[in-house]
């Protein structure tokens, strides 16, 4: 694809062979990801005051920006997941101050057996106040009561201690650590 791209490799981590590779032709170690799994009957529901509603068009370029923001490097823009909303693949929660949006969740839809919270932002200046933990919860109680799944996943990086945390907290156990790494 040519020198210009950069390319991101993740893998598990008990793959040597693969490790060996990217480490003989000089890629960057990144810092390893968790991939947690939530089964409905292992979910620690925390109650919240704070009440998600699924995003409205007025958030949208908020929402997008919010995300562009925390998630300056994702594979995933916020003008990505508003395109995606359309085809019905995604769906999105906020929570909201006036007309700032301070928490949003992503929800990406998989499979018939497995939706992934593929994102939980929260403002820089609104953390430590529970709205991660209110839209995870949320997210939660979508899948498993609405769409009748019985499983939700995410993918975490390995130095988020806090979401780290919380996710534990809530229930969800370490499926398993992929290695992480970047060639350019």
């Amino acid at each position: 694809l040519g020198e210009c791209m950069q390319y991101n490799f993740f893998f598990p981590k008990e793959n040597s062979s693969c490790r060996e590779f990217l480490d003989g032709i000089g890629a960057i170690k990144m810092i390893n990801e968790y991939h947690l799994l939530l089964h409905y009957d292992k979910w620690n529901q925390k109650p919240s005051s704070e009440i998600p509603h699924q995003l409205q068009v007025t958030e949208h370029q908020a929402m997008a920006a919010l995300h562009d923001s925390i998630f300056s490097d994702a594979y995933i823009s916020g003008a990505d997941i508003l395109s995606s909303l359309e085809e019905g693949t995604r769906r999105v929660y906020t929570i909201n101050d006036n007309s700032q949006v301070l928490a949003y969740g992503v929800l990406r839809l998989t499979g018939v057996k497995r939706v992934t919270a593929e994102v939980i932002g929260v403002r820089k200046d609104s953390r430590h106040q529970g709205y991660g933990r209110a839209i995870l919860n949320h997210l939660c109680e979508i899948v498993f009561t609405e769409l009748a799944i019985e499983e939700i996943d995410l993918i975490v990086d390995g130095d988020n201690e806090k979401a780290i945390s919380l996710y534990l907290d809530t229930g969800f156990v370490i499926e398993h650590e992929n290695n992480a790494y970047s060639y350019r």
